[in-house]
């Protein structure tokens, strides 16, 4: 039921460490291309890009980032309770579960 792309989810990251914001730009950026074709990358790239750039500072131990989806392809991220933004896509919220 998680992973059907007709129910809501949320995912709630906690992080235990520190990450430079280019570490956490690029491990998502890498986590697509390595779990997609290349076709899907290119056809996702301009929303993996919008969603990577949602994300505007180190991460530190205690941040908590909560990502929410919904079956409209709406993908809403929250920072430490505030919202960083969104992204509406439905390929692409299919992709990042």
């Amino acid at each position: 039921a998680f992973l059907d792309p007709n129910n809501a989810r949320q995912l709630t990251l906690k992080w235990v460490h520190d990450a430079s914001l280019d570490k956490v730009r690029s491990a998502w950026s890498d986590g697509f291309k390595n779990n997609l074709s290349a076709s899907e990358v290119a056809a996702l790239q301009p929303t993996i890009d919008q969603f990577t750039a949602l994300f505007t500072q180190d991460a530190k131990p205690g941040d908590e980032y909560i990502f929410s989806a919904y079956p409209s392809g709406l993908v809403e991220v929250s920072i430490n309770g505030k919202k960083a933004g969104s992204v509406t896509n439905k390929d692409f919220s299919k992709a990042l579960w």
